[in-house]
Parts: structure tokens; C-alpha cells; sequence
């Protein structure tokens, strides 16, 4: 071979070498590829977005499933939309699906040049460790002169963590209380699992506290009753939006219902002669004993305790004799509680005459 063929083939074998290079590389452009028509950079780009904030999904286990919205978009390079191209979405492992119940579907942008997508992670999906997913999405472009294969693509890593990848109990906690910050004591608080229905139940100490342990991710509605008094707010809520996922201990259920002594009875009508009666004095709510001191206006009321006494109490009242009267007489009992809020309650007393 003649040294000017040699050097020819030489030539040859050079530019073809240099045009596959640069066809590799138009091929393996993210989010750009050459347009005779556009001008020079790529005609238009995608992105992707999802809902999952931060980008992460738990695999549920006992729980829901997950659900996340994906958004693609695509702009020309002038920022106007794409509108009706095909967007090809893809995942890059075995975890969930799409709404389609498939690993990959296809949109057509509308005209804002979005695509709307729905994956899903089903319930009972079982991951033995977190790890990293990639959901992909492409528009095959076979109009570029350059490369009638070329990709405009780009994807959205969602970190995937299994549901017991935290082991470590969640406390939820909180006091339930009167307007006044008196704790009620034996208030019944129910945690109920908005997946399996099953409730965490647990009572207020005297200081009015009540805490309890879910698991890590757990959903579910938190209400606390006591029977005499309703509560704001009616319930806290756990949901696929914000689960448990760090302890909490501002769970407070506020009461607005007051406390107030019952007694009873709420008059007495005495007989002519001398007797002893009785009042029994409790509290409306017996968690909470109220204090209290009796007087009378009259001096035949007599009997009367000295100092403070506490509910549940039976006040034993003497009634002087009104044999050699001149009629009959009239007062009354005042039960006055040391508990701020707390009313005071007038006992009539009546006494027949001669």
C-alpha cells in the first residue's frame, strides 16, 4: 500500500472515530440537546417535583400506604410550555408503582406543559433496609438532526426509609385541664390507630397529665373525655400528612365547664321542737375537693363546722326549739368554697311555729 493510501485510511479511520465520540456524547446530554432549528442549546427542559416534604418515604408496614404526588414540567428554552408532548416516567427499582398500577406510565403535558403523576407505596410493602429510588422522566425526541435518539430527561431521588427503621417509641403528652389550669384528675385519653382501630387508652394523673408511646410513623386521632365536660380542641389528628414522627407534649385538652358544689338538699324545714338535720356536700366533678366554710344568719342554726372542711362532707345541722315562739322563723346556710370559681351555695332553712 502506497504511503499516500496508507495516510488516507489514516484520515478516515480518525474522523469516523471523532464522529462517534461526538455522537456518544450529544447522546448522553441531561436536559440539553443540539437543535438546528432552536439555534444552538436545547429547545426545551423538564423537571420534576414531588409532594414528599422532605423527599422521603416510609414503607408502610402495619400503616397506610404512601402516596406522592410527582409534577413534571416542561419549558422551552423562552419559558413558554411544552404542550402536548408525551412524557415518558419511569423508577429505577421494585419499591411501589404508579397510578397505573404499573412501573411506568406515559402523560401528555397540558397546557401549563405539566404532567401530573401518582405513585404509591401500598401497605404491607417490606424494604430490609433504606436506601435511595430514582423516578425518572424522559421525552424520547426523534426529530433532533443530531441524534434522532437523543433523551431530554431528568429524575427525582426519594430517600426510602422502612417503617421500623426507627424503633424508638414516639411519646405523645399533654395535660387535661379547667380554663384555670386546674389538672383534671382520671380523665380518660384515647389514642385510636386510624389504620387497625385499635385504641391506647390512658387516664389523667391528679395534676392532670397523661402521656403515652406509639410507634414511629403511627397515625391516628388523640380525644380525652370526662363525663360533666367537653373539650377544645375536640381531638388532635395524625394523618398521612404529618404522622408521629418526634415526641410531643403540648397535647392539652382545655375545659371551659366549671366546677360547683352540689348539695343537697337545698332546703330544710324544721320541726316545732329541736332537731338535727343533715346536708351532704359534694363537689360536681370528684376529682377535684372544694373547700369550703359554713355560717348562718340565724343563732338557732347551730352545729355549724369549724375551720375548712372538703367534699365529700355531711354538715350536721341543729335546729333550736321554737315551742314558745310566735311563729314560725326563717334563715339560712351559707356554704362558701375557698376554691376560686367556685360559687357559693345558700341552704333555706324553715322552722314552724307554736
Amino acid at each position: 500500500m502506497s504511503l499516500y493510501k496508507e495516510s488516507n485510511m489514516k484520515h478516515f479511520i480518525i474522523a469516523i472515530v471523532c464522529l462517534v465520540m461526538v455522537a456518544g456524547v450529544s447522546g448522553c446530554k441531561r436536559n440539553s440537546a443540539f437543535d438546528p432549528g432552536g439555534g444552538g442549546p436545547a429547545a426545551y427542559q423538564i423537571t420534576l417535583k414531588g409532594t414528599a416534604n422532605p423527599s422521603t418515604l416510609f414503607i408502610p408496614h402495619n400503616e397506610p400506604q404512601v402516596e406522592s404526588v410527582i409534577t413534571v414540567r416542561a419549558i422551552h428554552n423562552n419559558g413558554a410550555p411544552v404542550v402536548g408532548r408525551e412524557v415518558y416516567l419511569t423508577k429505577d427499582n421494585s419499591l411501589g408503582h404508579f397510578g397505573n398500577l404499573r412501573d411506568s406510565v406515559v402523560r401528555e403535558t397540558n397546557s401549563s406543559g405539566e404532567v401530573q403523576v401518582l405513585f404509591i407505596i401500598p401497605r404491607g410493602t417490606v424494604l430490609p433496609a433504606a436506601g435511595t429510588m430514582h423516578i425518572e422522566a424522559r421525552i424520547f425526541d426523534d426529530t433532533r438532526l443530531d441524534n434522532p435518539i437523543s433523551e431530554i430527561y431528568d429524575f427525582i431521588p426519594i430517600q426510602v426509609k422502612p417503617a421500623e427503621f426507627d424503633e424508638t417509641p414516639i411519646r405523645l403528652c399533654g395535660y387535661v385541664r379547667l380554663a384555670d389550669g386546674t389538672g383534671l384528675e382520671n380523665a380518660v385519653v384515647v389514642l385510636t390507630d386510624s389504620v387497625t382501630g385499635w385504641p391506647i387508652v390512658t387516664t389523667t394523673r391528679p395534676s392532670g397529665s397523661w402521656d403515652a408511646n406509639v410507634t414511629y410513623g403511627w397515625q391516628g386521632t388523640v380525644t380525652a373525655s370526662l363525663s360533666g365536660f367537653t373539650f377544645q380542641p375536640a381531638s388532635y389528628t395524625f394523618g398521612e400528612a404529618n404522622p408521629a414522627t418526634f415526641s410531643r407534649c403540648d397535647l392539652d385538652f382545655i375545659s371551659t365547664d366549671s366546677v360547683s358544689l352540689v348539695v343537697s338538699p337545698e332546703s330544710i324545714t324544721a320541726a316545732v321542737t329541736a332537731g338535727a338535720y343533715s346536708i351532704t356536700v359534694t363537689s360536681s366533678y370528684a376529682g377535684i375537693p372544694i373547700t369550703f366554710n359554713a355560717t348562718s344568719d340565724q343563732t338557732f342554726i347551730s352545729g355549724l363546722p369549724l375551720g375548712n372542711v372538703t367534699t365529700p362532707y355531711v354538715l350536721t345541722v341543729n335546729i333550736g326549739d321554737n315551742s314558745f315562739g310566735s311563729g314560725p322563723r326563717y334563715g339560712f346556710i351559707e356554704i362558701t368554697p375557698d376554691n376560686p370559681g367556685v360559687s357559693p351555695v345558700i341552704v333555706a332553712v324553715e322552722q314552724a311555729g307554736p
